[in-house]
C-alpha cells in the first residue's frame, strides 16, 4: 500500500515538474517574441550603386552604399533598434532566365572584403558600404530581397524587390519588440532594384 502511495506521489510530482518546465519554456519564448507590424510605408531607404555606368566589365568592382536617418523612419534616434546587423548581401539574378522569378546564381559575383556598416555614435544614422567583384558577363538584376513575401506590393500596386527588415525593441518584456520593414530604393533609378550589364 505504501509503495502505491509513493508511486502516486512521484507521478504527481513528475507531472507538476513537467508542467512548470513547459510553462517556463513558454514564458521564455514569449519574452523573446517580436510582433509583426505593418510596413513603414513612409520610411524610404536609399542606396546607391557606384560607379554609375551603363556597362561594366568582368573583373570590375562595384560598391553599394547607403545612409539611413532616424528621422526618415519617424524615430527620434535608433536607440530602440535591435543591435543585429541591418544590411547583409544584395542578390544578383540573371536577367537571361525565362522564369518570372529570376534564378539566383551566386557564381556571377564575388563578395569582396569590404562590408562596413555601423550606427553613428549618436544613433541618429546608420551607414554602410559593400563591394562586389563581377565575374561573368551578362545582364543582371540586383536587389536586396523582400523579407516578407506577402507584402511584396506597394500602395500603388507595384511589385517591391527590396525591403530592409527592422526590429524595434519595445522597451518592455512582452512583447520584446516589433518586426517590420521599409522599402529600399536605388538612387540611380528610384526603383527597388537595379539592372546592370557586364561584358
Amino acid at each position: 500500500m505504501a509503495i502505491k502511495i509513493n508511486i502516486k506521489r512521484i507521478s504527481l510530482l513528475g507531472c507538476i515538474a513537467v508542467f512548470c518546465l513547459c510553462t517556463a519554456m513558454r514564458c521564455k519564448k514569449a519574452d523573446w517574441m517580436y510582433e509583426d507590424i505593418d510596413r513603414l510605408e513612409d520610411a524610404k531607404v536609399f542606396v546607391t550603386l557606384l560607379p554609375d555606368k551603363k556597362i561594366y566589365n568582368v573583373g570590375d568592382t562595384i560598391f553599394i552604399e547607403g545612409k539611413f536617418l532616424a528621422k526618415d523612419f519617424n524615430m527620434k534616434d535608433f536607440s530602440m533598434i535591435s543591435n543585429g546587423p541591418w544590411v547583409s548581401s544584395f542578390y544578383f539574378y540573371s536577367n537571361d532566365s525565362k522564369d518570372v522569378e529570376y534564378k539566383y546564381h551566386k557564381r556571377f559575383y564575388n563578395d569582396t572584403t569590404l562590408n562596413n556598416g555601423q550606427f553613428s555614435s549618436d544613433r541618429l544614422s546608420y551607414s554602410f558600404k559593400k563591394s562586389y567583384m563581377l565575374k561573368l558577363p551578362g545582364r543582371y538584376r540586383i536587389d536586396y530581397g523582400v523579407g516578407r513575401p506577402w507584402k511584396a506590393i506597394d500602395s500603388q500596386g507595384n511589385k517591391i524587390y527590396s525591403t530592409l527588415d527592422i526590429r524595434i525593441l519595445s522597451g518592455k518584456k512582452r512583447p520584446r519588440g516589433y518586426s517590420t520593414d521599409a522599402i529600399m530604393y536605388f538612387t540611380n533609378n528610384k526603383k527597388t532594384y537595379i539592372e546592370i550589364e557586364v561584358q
